[in-house]
């Protein structure tokens, strides 16, 4: 039984645990929200294990906005990673606050295409750059 945030980090983290007790570690952290959880989780959606980084985008998911930071930083640093693509924009399209839906529905799409569709879009963040 995972009784701690660090707990279930360290459960999280521990590849070489069965993927069930890694997934407990990833359901503790979903149901006790912290910012360390969820860095956790976001540092999860490269995990060589598929069902880890399938549970963490799910645990992500249901946190609504509290995910939008760190996973667009992660974003910034693993956009070539189609397989972080894959699980982020899973986090943003089913993301339970209507919002981060709305707002991020450019990202999602582009996300569906290759590499270089990302780099052209027309983001909020990309203006505050391009002066």
């Amino acid at each position: 039984m995972i009784n701690s945030t660090a707990e279930a980090i360290a459960a999280l983290k521990d590849a070489s645990l069965p993927e069930a007790e890694r997934e407990r570690g990833i359901h503790f952290l979903r149901d006790n929200l912290s910012s360390e959880g969820i860095d956790a989780l976001v540092a999860a959606l490269d995990d060589d294990d598929f069902g880890v980084r399938w549970a963490a985008s799910s645990a992500l998911a249901v946190q609504g906005e509290a995910v939008l930071k760190p996973l667009l930083r992660k974003l910034l640093t693993a956009a070539g990673d189609p397989q972080i693509r894959e699980v982020a924009g899973r986090v943003l399209h089913d993301n339970s606050s209507p919002d981060v839906r709305a707002k991020t529905g450019a990202l999602q799409k582009a996300m569906k295409g290759s590499e270089a569709d990302i780099a052209p879009m027309n983001t909020p963040w990309s203006k505050s750059s391009a002066s």
